[in-house]
């Protein structure tokens, strides 16, 4: 018990010294595992068939039971989060900042970070408008706009068409910081996050020629197609203030996206997707104390520079925002939900078929944070001041939910329909009789 407490298995030294020796042989292996893992899930109805068919049975019932309860404690945690939702909804939250923290709000700045590649002022519009339009005092709001150098280069006239939208708001808010990210920097990808870091980086050195501390500064990104509601920003403060000091600054807070911009225009599996990506966000935010950065998030803007902001080398930024953050702030980070609305984008293209590989493609984004295990899984060998249970609680959550995303619906809608057929004398069974009946239920 003492070396886990240590957060060593075994030894301290001999531990070192392999991960150091074996670093890149290491990474990897962790970076095969889980595509190896989910194709040794999805496969197992077939090779296990020949020899062990009644294991196949039996884990399949165990796999429709585990689905079944599942699907309740979904449905319970999403009738949950909507009366917080709806709740929340309602609030005239810059009313209740005056009401709980009257001498201290005042002091706190919005910088509202809207990345942008190809996107047409069709779509950034709406995003930059609901910014402007929000119940916050206008000169403590800054919006930072930041576009992509590849991308002007195939499409100049973007700069100033984005530009000349933004004078109609300037007056509306504090100020705009708008930069163009540079294509090919080092040690970075192309992606929202290096952007990310690229306007904060600028952002961080207009606010200290205005005389501003980036500790009263909440920082929040935003998708270039995410509206944000009038109490956004005051509904976000507000949860900020209400987690205890010592807590605050080690805590990202979220909303919830509600993906209905377009969502009649989408087609209907879009819709489905948009809406069950929703209802999962919301059970996520009820039920879990491991609720991982999602598409946006509000944080310090101190502890945001503190933590070295977002791991630019990775395509899936957010996932990585929140490893990176946990074992950097020592096992103390939460993603905490304000359950204030923000409505996104559904998938839609120009016809039926470019819209669902565009689907396709998103979900493959999502799919993206595996690429983070070999990170993952290397420091929580190496963080010894991290407590134990927690860490290895987060690791096989993490690793079970990449696993059963993959694998768990296919195993029970198929699995139970291979068996007979690679082994027949299986399907004389009893238990093959009635594996279908029990999965129906």
């Amino acid at each position: 018990f003492h070396l886990l407490s240590q957060s060593y298995i075994f030894s301290k030294k001999l531990e070192h010294g392999f991960f150091n020796k074996h670093v890149s042989k290491f990474e990897r292996f962790l970076e095969i595992l889980p595509g190896a893992l989910t194709w040794l899930a999805l496969t197992s109805p077939i090779w296990l068939s020949f020899t062990l068919p009644f294991v196949v049975a039996y884990l399949i019932i165990i796999a429709d039971i585990y689905w079944l309860f599942n699907s309740i404690k979904i449905a319970t945690l999403m009738f949950i989060g909507y009366k917080h939702f709806t709740f929340a909804d309602k609030q005239n939250w810059l009313d209740k900042l005056n009401e709980d923290f009257p001498d201290e709000w005042r002091d706190y700045y919005h910088l509202l970070v809207v990345p942008n590649a190809t996107e047409g002022i069709e779509i950034l519009g709406p995003s930059f408008a609901s910014v402007a339009n929000s119940d916050y005092p206008k000169e403590k709001i800054f919006l930072a706009v930041g576009l992509e150098e590849r991308a002007l280069q195939k499409d100049p006239a973007r700069e100033v068409t984005v530009k000349n939208y933004l004078e109609k708001i300037d007056n509306k808010i504090g100020k705009i910081f708008v930069t163009i990210h540079p294509f090919g920097l080092p040690n970075e990808v192309i992606g929202p996050g290096s952007n990310r870091n690229w306007m904060v980086k600028n952002a961080v050195k207009e606010l200290k020629k205005l005389g501003i501390p980036e500790g009263k500064v909440i920082a929040t990104t935003l998708d270039c197609d995410f509206v944000i509601s009038k109490q956004f920003l005051a509904g976000t403060l507000h949860k900020y203030l209400s987690t205890p000091k010592e807590k605050r600054d080690y805590c990202s807070y979220t909303g919830l996206i509600l993906f209905y911009n377009n969502y009649w225009q989408a087609p209907a599996p879009m819709r489905l997707i948009a809406s069950g990506t929703s209802f999962w966000q919301l059970a996520e935010m009820v039920g879990s104390d491991k609720y991982i950065n999602y598409s946006s998030t509000s944080i310090n803007l101190a502890a945001l520079i503190d933590l070295g902001l977002w791991p630019g080398h990775k395509v899936n930024d957010d996932s990585g925002f929140y490893w990176k953050a946990y074992y950097h702030f020592k096992g103390k980070y939460k993603v905490i939900p304000n359950y204030m609305r923000i409505s996104g984008d559904a998938v839609l293209d120009i016809n039926l078929p470019a819209t669902f590989l565009n689907q396709y493609q998103q979900l493959k984004r999502w799919a993206y944070g595996v690429e983070h295990i070999p990170f993952i899984v290397t420091e929580y060998f190496k963080q010894k001041d991290l407590d134990f249970w927690d860490k290895t609680d987060k690791l096989i959550f993490v690793m079970w939910s990449y696993l059963k995303w993959g694998t768990l619906a296919l195993f029970i809608s198929f699995g139970g329909l291979l068996v007979p057929i690679i082994n027949p004398a299986f399907g004389e069974s009893v238990v093959s009789k009635n594996l279908s009946v029990i999965s129906s239920w």
